[in-house]
């Protein structure tokens, strides 16, 4: 069995938690992969197109979830005016 199938193995038998507490293998995949985002994160921050639609997507998830919010409290659909975002970004 690989590092990695037993890995799912434990997380399968639910000692998934103190796995990535205890186990050398998931604190080093937990690390890298914060690592590798960290990266990704400064790579779009220098960049301000990405910046851009970075904010606007986090912008239309906002409005996406008020509206659902909404709906959720009236029982009724409403049209969603994600044209107006763009001015806002």
């Amino acid at each position: 069995m690989s590092d990695t199938s037993a890995l799912y193995e434990e997380a399968a038998q639910g000692s998934y938690a103190q796995s990535i507490l205890t186990n050398p293998a998931w604190k080093a995949a937990c690390a890298q992969w914060e690592d590798d985002l960290t990266r990704q994160l400064r790579t779009l921050a220098s960049d301000p197109t990405a910046c851009q639609q970075i904010a606007f997507l986090l912008l239309a998830g906002d409005k996406f979830r008020q509206y659902l919010e909404t709906v959720a409290q009236t029982g009724q659909m409403a049209t969603i005016q994600l044209d107006q975002l763009s001015g806002n970004v």
